[in-house]
């Protein structure tokens, strides 16, 4: 090619049109395929180009079009990744009988109640929980709600997995007869893909009632306070969790029992539906679904070692147990019953007399018990390395002394006076 050639197709090229060119836009799309390194350059050789072009600056008349940056490419990225999960969604029967439902009446009951996702979300959390359903090996799947936070929120999925992910319970940690019976998986929005939640240690649950902290939306964030927290926020996250699963999680009393072979909750198969009126009228309508963690422990039930002759403990708060009347309020739904929790703001359950859901939609903060305001845990005494004496900690505090000047009597100061004056 002649070198005027070659000026004049790079000239025409590099002709400015909106504050970038041709060849501009050529370069960016050439070098994101390089980066990215996709299977078949050649089948998303459109798709690349159409984001790149997306992402650019295009200067309009007057003031100018808006700069879409990496926000449209992050929506156009979890478009493509929903569209993909979605496959997964032919395999799954429409009414499946491991997701529990959502939509519908109890749905219309919730936004009743306060608490509303809205058409759009509601329909993507009904398609999340069959995808999670395809995607694993779970007896039953539930939305369990959304913790709110600063910088993004938590939409929360409850599976219960037909396989333990912890099997035999350990000092660190329950197996699948205690706080990891559930797994927990979470993710910013319901068309984003969910993650699973570590196995729950005893230590992040009793850690986090020592604090109140805003969670940040990060999985990955630091968690800081005292005493120092040894894990990030996605343990700190499956701590609260689990603290509100077991105060919150609750059903319609008969509509579980305990398998007298297994020991596990299944399902009543002599359930006869419950009037409503019933479960307006009180509490004794409801019961708990899931075990209780015990404050001090972390866990549902004392570790036991197996070489050791001694019996493993009951459960403090064991599955099935009535709800206490003074930290929950019932009352009518829009022709259903709920029941609100009053320890935990935004925990409410609803139910028409034959299912029942309950939901969460908070911060993951409970409300005090009493007027006492909250005070973090006082750091520890200093060693003896660092300065403390142990003698000054045993020293008893000087008593003060009887004052033994002998000065007289206001009284006896006016008697001689008065002698003076006579004489």
């Amino acid at each position: 090619m002649a070198t005027t050639d070659f000026v004049d197709a790079k000239a025409f090229l590099t002709k400015d049109f909106r504050g970038t060119s041709l060849y501009n836009h050529l370069t960016e799309t050439i070098l994101k395929l390089i980066n990215d390194r996709p299977a078949d350059a050649l089948t998303v050789l459109e798709s690349v180009s159409r984001q790149v072009r997306e992402c650019t600056f295009s200067a309009g008349p007057g003031l100018g079009a808006p700069t879409k940056g990496k926000a449209a490419e992050a929506a156009c990225n979890a478009r493509g990744t929903w569209a993909n999960n979605c496959s997964a969604l032919h395999e799954v029967e429409a009414k499946s009988p491991v997701v529990q439902p959502f939509s519908g009446d109890l749905s219309a009951a919730l936004e009743w109640t306060g608490v509303s996702f809205g058409e759009t979300d509601t329909y993507l959390i009904t398609q999340a929980l069959h995808l999670v359903a395809a995607e694993t090996d779970a007896q039953s799947v539930r939305f369990f709600g959304k913790i709110l936070g600063t910088q993004a929120d938590y939409y929360v999925i409850e599976v219960l997995p037909k396989t333990p992910t912890v099997k035999e319970p350990t000092p660190e940690m329950e197996g699948s007869e205690g706080a990891n019976k559930l797994v927990y998986y979470v993710a910013p929005s319901p068309a984003a893909a969910f993650v699973a939640l570590p196995p729950l240690k005893a230590s992040h649950v009793v850690a986090s009632m020592t604090r109140k902290r805003f969670l940040t939306g990060n999985l990955d964030a630091h968690v800081p306070g005292h005493p120092p927290f040894k894990g990030t926020e996605k343990d700190f996250l499956h701590a609260i969790i689990a603290r509100v699963s077991g105060e919150t999680n609750v059903c319609i009393d008969g509509f579980y029992e305990r398998d007298e072979e297994t020991e596990k909750i299944v399902k009543a198969e002599e359930f006869e539906p419950v009037e409503v009126e019933t479960l307006r009228e009180g509490v004794e309508g409801w019961t708990h679904l899931v075990s209780g963690l015990n404050d001090q422990t972390g866990r549902v039930v004392e570790y036991v070692n197996p070489a050791s002759e001694e019996e493993a403990e009951e459960a403090e708060k064991p599955e099935l147990r009535d709800l206490e009347e003074e930290q929950w309020t019932v009352g009518d739904a829009n022709g259903m019953a709920f029941a609100k929790s009053i320890i935990w703001p935004g925990a409410v359950a609803v139910s028409d007399g034959n299912v029942c859901t309950s939901v969460y939609v908070g911060y993951g903060i409970p409300k005090p018990t009493s007027i006492k305001a909250f005070s973090p845990v006082a750091p520890p005494a200093l060693p003896l390395e660092y300065g403390a004496d142990p003698e000054d900690e045993d020293e008893a505090v000087p008593e003060e002394q009887p004052d033994d000047t002998n000065e007289p009597e206001p009284e006896e100061e006016e008697e001689k006076d008065e002698d003076d004056e006579d004489d």
